[in-house]
């Protein structure tokens, strides 16, 4: 199991432009939202670490109105060292009935590049982005120990410009259904830099009783038995910084202030997820307080 494919800022953004492109039950068009003369807004990253793009575009009307649900007549481009490859619009009817234009193409961008992507209008408006993809960072899961109630694990990110959203992955089994069970803990207000090193410290005592509490075992009762523990993150470059540094996604909707895309509005970045897995000593997990033998 893994966590969804677009960090939580990307999907606070998108969530909330969705609702703003849909109108539901108002049948009247209602005052211009933006009369820029700019073409598309646009969403999405570079992800150098698999085969397949993919990357939304709306189409900025001068009134607020649901997408359509034909083909958006848009020329979608990413080009780069060695590269141009044309997205396909994909139309996305998602489960409260709004639609949505996903361009995608089956390519592999290389890490620490920078790409262009274009989507153009036939009448020639067009909005550009330049996308710098990440270096590829090296993870390294140390040693988990301690004393009992106390068991904490190393990880450290090396060669990283920037890591959001770092997860541990608790693949358990327990007595009560369905059994086997995958728990994500997030460390994303724990993790320390030194440079390009990011640091965070797993505390496998404490996140045992968040694995009790979200799925409503018993201490005592049912017992944990760990089967893998996965530690990932994603990776990405400096402009996935907003300004002043807070994820505050009202503020950040708000046509401009945290885009990159010229011409248009929006935000396309680089970014990959890097894991690794792992599973301490018994004796270990033990002094944590899962039941392994």
């Amino acid at each position: 199991m893994r966590r969804p494919s677009i960090p939580n800022l990307m999907h606070s953004l998108m969530a909330v432009a969705l609702a703003v492109m849909v109108l539901t039950g108002c049948e009247e068009a209602v005052a211009p939202v933006l009369d820029s003369g700019r073409p598309f807004t646009l969403y999405g990253y570079l992800n150098p670490g698999a085969d397949h793009q993919a990357i939304r575009v709306f189409p900025i009307e001068e009134i607020l109105a649901p997408n359509s649900p034909e083909p958006l007549d848009a020329l979608v481009r990413v080009t780069g060292p060695g590269l141009s490859e044309v997205l396909r619009d994909s139309v996305i009817v998602y489960g409260d009935g709004s639609v949505g234009h996903v361009f995608q193409a089956d390519f592999r961008p290389e890490h620490g590049m920078t790409y262009e992507i274009r989507a153009e209008e036939p009448e020639g408006r067009f909005s550009t982005v330049q996308v710098r993809t990440p270096a590829k960072a090296q993870l390294s899961i140390g040693d988990a120990g301690g004393v009992l109630g106390n068991v904490l694990m190393p990880v450290e990110f090396a060669g990283a410009e920037q890591v959001l959203s770092p997860s541990v992955l608790y693949t358990f089994e327990s007595t009560r259904a369905p059994f086997t069970w995958t728990i994500p803990v997030v460390y994303g207000d724990r993790v320390v830099r030194a440079g390009d090193r990011w640091s965070v410290t797993v505390d496998l005592s404490r996140d045992i009783g968040v694995l009790y509490s979200v799925t409503g075992l018993q201490p005592g009762t049912d017992p944990i038995i760990l089967t893998d523990l996965l530690v990932e993150a994603f990776i990405t470059t400096s402009e996935w910084t907003p300004p002043g540094g807070t994820y505050d996604p009202e503020l950040l909707v708000q046509p401009g202030t945290f885009s990159n895309v010229e011409n248009g509005f929006g935000f396309v970045g680089g970014g990959y997820f890097e894991s690794a897995t792992t599973l301490p000593p018994a004796h270990i997990l033990q002094l944590a307080g899962f039941a392994n033998q």
